[in-house]
């Protein structure tokens, strides 16, 4: 039989691991992010091409979890995964609003806004997007595509300008200078070792 400790152990792993889970149910953009490892320490510095740099803001993120003494005696299953939802939930809503704000604010300081002026979203608009940002390709040179992340209204005109064979002709000419610009920034690269 295995030591009280390792069962709590066992268990603490198992919740962080739910958790972790279900934080990126309730906000999927998490799930894109594979991982970031901090290492020691609780400052970080943000340092750009251009030579500007950042210290990194770190805040907390918390969730809540109150369970009432008279109501643990029926405390089975669903009500311990419904508790662990609304703690993921909080901290999902916690991530996502300073990834936003950090997201913003990098955005705001790069010079890659992209202002509608109140207008929906449109062919044209997700030109002058692509047009400021960075690109990425495969080494055969397949784009690959960056993740956007918005409003479901924003999802479907996105997806309806990407069906339309008149931007796909200006975003396949947008591309090959991307695709020329990356390859000149790959080329320039100082590889370690």
């Amino acid at each position: 039989m295995p030591t009280v400790q390792k069962v709590v152990s066992f268990r603490q792993e198992q919740n962080i691991a739910y958790l972790k889970q279900r934080i990126g149910d309730f906000s999927p953009i998490f799930r894109k992010i594979r991982k970031h490892i901090q290492f020691e320490g609780r400052a970080a510095t943000i340092h750009r091409h251009d030579d500007t740099s950042d210290p990194t803001k770190f805040q907390h993120a918390t969730g809540e979890m109150t369970v009432r003494r008279a109501a643990m005696r029926a405390f089975g299953l669903p009500e311990v995964a419904s508790a662990y939802d609304n703690v993921a939930r909080q901290f999902a809503q916690q991530q996502e609003k300073m990834m936003i704000e950090m997201m913003n604010d990098v955005t705001a300081k790069t010079g890659n806004i992209v202002n509608g002026n109140g207008q929906p979203l449109g062919a044209e608009m997700l030109l002058e997007l692509f047009e400021k940002m960075e690109h990425n390709f495969s080494v055969d040179g397949v784009w690959l595509p960056p993740t956007l992340w918005g409003a479901p209204e924003m999802t479907n005109a996105h997806a309806a300008a990407m069906a339309d064979p008149a931007f796909q002709r200006e975003l396949g000419k947008l591309l090959g200078r991307k695709r020329n610009e990356h390859r000149r920034r790959e080329a320039g690269r100082i590889l370690a070792g």
